[in-house]
Order: structure tokens, then C-alpha cells, then sequence
């Protein structure tokens, strides 16, 4: 995508919260202007200077890499993404939704560890 051309739109809902994560992809140096229902939710960072990397969960928490996120709430979402500066003519990005779906193991560790502290407090 160009500097300031229009991004391409992705629609998508979600049934409890998610975090919508954008980093920049592959050439540091790229910041993006994220929108979400056609309101602008946010910029992303300034890049720093860092080694290349093709691992978009490294990139986001390098710190060479414009990054930034938001927490969603349950919801129907557009997400509208603009490179704002490039020193390649255009940007590129990673788009990654992270939804937290409790795996059954943890619940159950959470129902032990309820149960445990109500017997403690009725030893108590």
C-alpha cells in the first residue's frame, strides 16, 4: 500500500474481547494509521533501528518495529489500515486478532483453586 493511498478494508466479529495487534512487516521504518469502524482508533509507535525479522510476534515486541494495539470488545469490527510514513513509497503490516478462549484446563485449575480456597476458609 502506497503512503496515505486507501488501505484494504477486513471485516470481522468477535463473541468476547480480542486484541487487534498491527506491526510493521518485514523493512523497519513504516508507521500506520488504524481505523476501526471508520473512526481512527490509533498510530502506530515510531520505528527504532534493529535487526530484520520475519516473526511478526518478535516484531511487535522488539521495539525496532512500529507496533500498536487495541483491546475489542464483543462486536462486528471494520479495520481500515494506511501506511502514514515509509521511507519505501508504501508499508507493509502484520493484522493479528488475539481472542482469549479459556482452554478447558484452565478452567478446571481455576475450579481447584476455588475449591481449595473455600475449604481453607472453612478450616479457618
Amino acid at each position: 500500500m502506497g503512503v496515505g493511498s486507501a488501505g484494504n478494508p477486513f471485516t470481522f466479529s468477535l463473541s468476547g474481547p480480542g486484541l487487534l495487534k498491527v506491526t510493521d512487516a518485514f523493512d523497519i521504518g513504516d508507521t500506520f494509521d488504524v481505523f476501526v469502524n471508520s473512526v481512527l482508533a490509533f498510530t502506530t509507535s515510531a520505528p527504532g533501528a534493529g535487526s530484520f525479522t520475519g516473526n511478526p510476534d518478535v516484531a511487535f515486541a522488539s521495539g525496532y518495529y512500529s507496533a500498536g494495539s487495541l483491546l475489542l470488545a464483543a462486536g462486528n469490527y471494520s479495520i481500515d489500515i494506511f501506511a502514514n510514513q515509509s521511507p519505501f513509497g508504501g508499508g507493509g503490516s502484520y493484522v493479528e486478532i488475539e481472542s482469549a478462549i479459556p482452554l478447558p484446563g484452565t478452567l478446571a485449575l481455576v475450579g481447584l483453586g476455588l475449591a481449595g480456597l473455600g475449604l481453607r476458609r472453612r478450616v479457618a
